[in-house]
């Protein structure tokens, strides 16, 4: 009962999602003359800076929702095949990452069409933009990695404890450590931070699957 509830919920959430983001293209993207056929941008004239902030942090906030009503589709769609789920959810969501990239492309396509016209409002612009997205993910990244923490340490599974060692958190911060001791390897590192940090725990969980697998293997 309670997964139906869940699922309800997620599909809501799901259509609330989808509904706002096409309020964000209209704002990021909507011009009374039309001509998007035409290919030359020229309709981003018609859209006011303030519509395309708005537009650019709306798709990328919202957007991502989306794919909680494709989880809860497919698990009606493929009930009792939960590999064949997870393996559309994840093309699905591949396709998603390259949506929202366009959304925030065409944002940025709106302010160099305008920036002739604009320069300094449109560097504020862009600057907000980027800002803001960046402690967005920052406070994401961080909120998630300690979330895995925690329900690692709360959960019981065959996990060995070293392995939250390399919880990307703690990779992160090493490389931030990094970034201001050695510069001359941390500039490398810093500007791949986040992934880098993922690769590493990646790297980490596949030593640690091997290692259990030849171990229940013998």
């Amino acid at each position: 009962m309670l997964h139906l509830e869940m699922d309800r919920l997620f599909l809501i959430v799901a259509i609330i999602a989808a509904a706002l983001g096409c309020v964000a293209d209209v704002y990021l993207l909507y011009s009374p003359n039309g001509d998007y056929h035409l290919g030359d941008f020229a309709f981003f004239q018609d859209v006011s800076i303030s519509g395309i902030v708005w537009g650019y942090f709306m798709g990328l906030l919202l957007i991502p929702l989306e794919m909680l009503g494709f989880h809860v589709f497919l698990k009606r769609l493929f009930p009792n095949k939960t590999q064949m789920q997870q393996h559309v959810f994840i093309c699905i969501a591949y396709l998603f990452v390259l949506g929202v990239s366009y959304h925030a492309m065409a944002a940025f396509m709106g302010l160099l069409q305008k920036s002739g016209q604009h320069g300094e409002e449109i560097m504020n612009a862009a600057t907000l933009m980027h800002d803001g997205l960046v402690a967005i993910l920052v406070v994401s990244f961080l909120s998630i990695a300690l979330l895995i923490f925690y329900l690692g340490k709360q959960s019981k599974n065959d996990l060995k404890r070293w392995l939250s060692i390399f919880n990307p958190i703690f990779i992160y911060a090493f490389i931030i450590g990094i970034y201001f001791f050695i510069p001359s390897v941390g500039n490398y590192l810093m500007v791949a931070g986040l992934n880098a940090s993922i690769l590493v725990f990646f790297l980490a969980f596949l030593l640690h699957d091997s290692l259990t697998i030849n171990k229940s293997a013998l």
